[in-house]
C-alpha cells in the first residue's frame, strides 16, 4: 500500500512539474522606435510638410549652422538670423528677411514665413530621420 502512495504521490509530482514548464518558443521581441539622444540639427533641411500639408518640392529650405546662426529660403526670398536649442525647444530669433514678389504659391510662402518666425517649437526626429517641429505651426523637415 505505502509502495502505491508513494508511486501515486511521484506521478502526482512529476504532473505538476511537467505542468509549469511552458513548451511554447518565447514571444518575439518588440520593436521599439529608436531615441535619439541627442540630434544634430547642424545642415541643409527641406520643408516637406506645413500643418499636414504637403509643400511643393524644393519651395522652402533651412540651414542650421554650427554657430546658432540660420538661413531660410522660402520661394525666392531668404531670412536670417538665430536659432537657440534648449533640450527639445528651438527657437528662432534675431530675423532679417527679403520681401520680394515671388512667382508662387504666395499664400503658402506667407504661411512658411510666419511659421519659421514661431518661437518655442518641441522637435524630434522620426524613424526616417525627418525633423519635426511642433508650435506654432506643424513642419516636418528632411535633411538632404
Amino acid at each position: 500500500m505505502k509502495s502505491i502512495a508513494s508511486t501515486a504521490a511521484a506521478t502526482i509530482a512529476a504532473a505538476c512539474l511537467a505542468g509549469c514548464q511552458t513548451t511554447t518558443s518565447a514571444p518575439a521581441p518588440v520593436q521599439a522606435t529608436p531615441v535619439m539622444a541627442e540630434v544634430d540639427l547642424t545642415g541643409n533641411w527641406r520643408l516637406l510638410e506645413l500643418n499636414g500639408i504637403q509643400v511643393k518640392s524644393g519651395a522652402s529650405v533651412v540651414g542650421f549652422q554650427a554657430d546658432g546662426r540660420f538661413v531660410a529660403t522660402v520661394y525666392c526670398n531668404e531670412a536670417r538670423g538665430l536659432y537657440v536649442v534648449r533640450g527639445r525647444s528651438l527657437s528662432f530669433d534675431g530675423w532679417d528677411a527679403t520681401e520680394r514678389g515671388c512667382n508662387g504659391d504666395t499664400a503658402q510662402a506667407a504661411a512658411i514665413g510666419s511659421a519659421l518666425r514661431g518661437d518655442n517649437y518641441m522637435f524630434s526626429v522620426d524613424v526616417s530621420g525627418d525633423l519635426l517641429l511642433d508650435g506654432p505651426a506643424r513642419l516636418r523637415l528632411r535633411r538632404f
